[in-house]
């Protein structure tokens, strides 16, 4: 699942970036496919083709995403988030489910580079000079969904 989860998320990014942020043509993505997850080459035309970004955030539920927030525009930074968190819960579960094996060590891997992102926002964040509440909230998990960059 964290690996089907790595090629889902970068697939979901792919597209937004590509298509709804860099105005790229779909030809030109589509080659960019990775099979191993859970996006078929269909679902990635699919995602390539939505006429915006709500509607190609919304193929990518049960795949790169948990579930959208209700009431909030997807931007480009919200679905990144909901994706690491994604990754985050899986990595988890691994590790809590993995009893010293192979999924013990991926989930113990995975949780450590969460970790790591996390420790890279908040030395952003107090280089930059944010509040502690700015920091917090772009964290993973996210405690407030709220569309941030960082």
């Amino acid at each position: 699942p964290l690996v089907s989860q790595e090629v889902d998320g970068f697939l979901l990014m792919l597209a937004v970036r590509g298509r709804f942020w860099y105005q790229l043509p779909a030809e030109v993505l589509a080659p960019l496919h990775v099979r191993g997850g859970g996006i078929s080459r269909e679902r990635f035309a699919a995602l390539l083709a939505a006429p915006d970004l709500a509607a190609a955030a919304g193929l990518a539920v049960g795949h790169a995403m948990d579930a959208l927030p209700s009431g909030q525009e997807p931007v480009p930074a919200l679905l990144e988030a909901l994706v690491w968190s994604r990754f985050r819960r899986l990595a988890n579960q691994a590790f809590r489910r993995g009893h010293l094996g192979f999924g013990a060590v991926a989930g113990y891997a995975g949780l450590r580079r969460v970790e790591t992102a996390n420790l890279i926002t908040v030395s952003e964040g107090i280089r930059l000079g944010l509040p502690a509440g700015a920091i917090r909230a772009r964290l993973i998990p996210r405690a407030h969904w709220e569309p941030t960059d960082v």
